[in-house]
């Protein structure tokens, strides 16, 4: 088995007060408190996995957990692969929390962390491969997976400094059902987006393509060039870290603009970040209080400190 190093970038999320409903029940589903666990799963099933970056992503959960993985790509690639998924990680976090809070739960708390990752085995190992020689069971023992591992999260060390600083908690100041981004994130996503070469958009051959079409039989097609900026600023208590866009001068003709860039994206977080040592992990940890998401023809903001009902209304803030 090869023993590539794979950076990636990860998000670990928890449901708050799950694990205290079962500690009354003794453990069991015998409780009401225990059943509400239940439903409360039920009602969020639809809401743990929207994505714009299914073919390069997977999402894990397990129990009241969450795990979502971006795997940065080994040669060039569209930027905007990395930007939709972190755009829809964090839009997640917000619905999750929006539907779990009107629901009267306590919401889910989510870290955000950078690593790398080592594949170790084969995702799934069937009966048959492991230990049944028997040829006349050789057709059901090959349906019979006897061992989930995942590619993604096989020794996956950024899964494993954001779980741990998670688990920390309000002891270590991360309090409520927030996001915090390490700073690193910020960092690779910065040196990822401004180092980078980005012409190509890889097509998978099974893959539904809306927005570009080729009648050849590649499965890579050409596409302008992007150049993205990075912003950051500190301005009345607040960090803010936006990403910019060159625009070509085909998009400034055809849309009759004057600026030469546009706002991609844009994270408000405190003024100061959370710094955290422990277990061989340093992180600052900066806790987001709103988002201004990709794609939006009319910018909004999703509110980081007011996870409202789901209504056109109270859903964001409007930018002024």
């Amino acid at each position: 088995m090869d023993t590539t190093i794979i950076k990636c970038i990860c998000m670990w999320s928890d449901l708050l007060g799950f694990g205290s409903a079962f500690e009354k029940g003794k453990w069991t589903f015998e409780s009401q408190d225990a059943l509400r666990n239940v439903s409360r799963l039920q009602l969020l099933r639809n809401s743990f996995y929207r994505s714009n970056s299914s073919f390069s992503e997977i999402t894990f959960v397990l129990n009241d957990g969450q795990a979502r993985v971006f795997d940065f790509p080994k040669s060039e690639h569209i930027a905007f692969e990395l930007l939709w998924w972190l755009n829809c990680s964090i839009a997640n976090h917000w619905i999750v929390n929006a539907h779990d809070l009107a629901n009267g739960y306590n919401g889910m708390r989510s870290v955000m962390c950078t690593g790398e990752r080592v594949q170790i085995c084969r995702e799934n190992i069937t009966f048959e491969e492991l230990v049944l020689k028997n040829k006349n069971f050789k057709s059901a023992a090959d349906k019979k997976i006897i061992i989930y591992s995942p590619a993604e999260f096989q020794l996956n060390l950024a899964l494993s400094k954001a779980y741990i600083l998670e688990s920390l908690g309000s002891r270590h100041g991360l309090t409520g059902p927030c996001l915090f981004i390490d700073d690193n994130v910020l960092d690779v996503i910065e040196n990822y987006l401004t180092s980078g070469n980005y012409n190509l958009l890889e097509i998978h051959k099974d893959a539904e393509v809306t927005e570009f079409t080729d009648n050849s039989e590649s499965t890579t097609l050409l596409i302008p060039q992007d150049n993205f900026r990075i912003e950051r600023q500190f301005h009345n208590g607040i960090f803010r870290f936006e990403i910019f866009r060159e625009l070509s001068d085909k998009e400034i003709l055809d849309k009759e603009l004057s600026e030469r860039e546009i706002q991609v994206m844009a994270i408000e977080l405190d003024k100061e970040p959370i710094i955290v040592s422990h277990r061989g992990i340093n992180a600052s940890l900066w806790r987001i209080k709103r988002f201004n998401p990709i794609d939006e023809e009319v910018p909004f903001y999703f509110d980081f400190e007011n996870y409202s009902p789901d209504t056109t209304n109270d859903l964001v803030i409007k930018l002024e």
